[in-house]
Parts: C-alpha cells; structure tokens; sequence
C-alpha cells in the first residue's frame, strides 16, 4: 500500500491494521475489512500498513472498481453503506473509550464487544490496541479475574 489505497477484504483469522511506525495495533477478524479510507477517497499514500499472520483472502480493488460496483450491483452498495455503518460506530467508541475511560473500563468494553479477541491474539497486541502496555493489561486482567 504504498502508492495507493488497496481495499482488502479480510475472510480468515488474525490480520493486524497498524501505522508505518508500528506503535499501535488493531486487530482484525473474519469478515471484517482493513484499509485506509483517507487513503483510498484521496488517492494518496497510505500511513498504514496491513499484516495478517494467518491465512486470510484479499480483495484488490481500485476505486473505479469500486465506483463501477456500486453502479451494477446494488447489494455490494448495501453492504458497503452497512459496513461503513458499523466502522463508524466501531471508530467512535474506540475514540470515546480512549479519550475518556481508564484501562479496566476499556478492557470491559473491549470483552463486552470483542470477547473473541482476548483469545486469539497476543497480549502486546490486546495492550496496544487498549493503549496500555503489557504490565498495565496484566495487571487489569488480574483485577478483573478477581471481581
């Protein structure tokens, strides 16, 4: 994804979405898609890159591809608005949790929403994703065991 936004459809377990720096981790799952939405509307580099570490399938599509979807086939746009939907609102909690909630009311929310990402990824990438390092999320964990 270096020139241009590549709009991936991620099928199979455990991709990973983060900034070229590396510094933050947002896992993916099954049926979810990855990508760069500021990249892919402005046709501009993207800051991101997309690792997956298991087997997964990609969909490669340009944005004419997609424009021209949208115009044959009225049920990729459906879905297309629906998962927009659904990112916009996932985004915005995130958003809100990080700004406003410490580590245990974001690890809670993140269990409430996403229980299947607490198994299947590593915890430096749960950490990350909450914002928090290892040690904190270890710590949370224990005291929410205990509860």
């Amino acid at each position: 994804m270096k020139e241009i936004y590549d709009n991936y459809y991620k099928n199979e377990p455990h991709g990973k979405a983060f900034p070229i720096n590396k510094w933050s981790h947002i896992p993916e799952v099954e049926d979810w898609w990855m990508g760069d939405r500021e990249s892919f509307v402005d046709l501009t580099p993207s800051r991101y890159h997309i690792d997956a570490w298991e087997h997964c399938e990609l969909l490669y599509i340009t944005k004419e591809g997609v424009n021209e979807l949208q115009e044959k086939v009225p049920a990729y746009r459906e879905m297309r608005l629906k998962l927009d939907e659904r990112n916009i609102m996932a985004n915005n909690r995130r958003l809100t949790s990080a700004i406003s909630s410490l580590a245990d009311k974001r690890y809670t929310d993140l269990l409430e929403c996403y229980p299947e990402l607490i198994e299947r990824f590593l915890q430096h990438i749960i950490a990350s994703y909450l914002g928090i390092n290892k040690d904190t999320l270890s710590r949370v964990k224990r005291q929410h065991n205990l509860k």
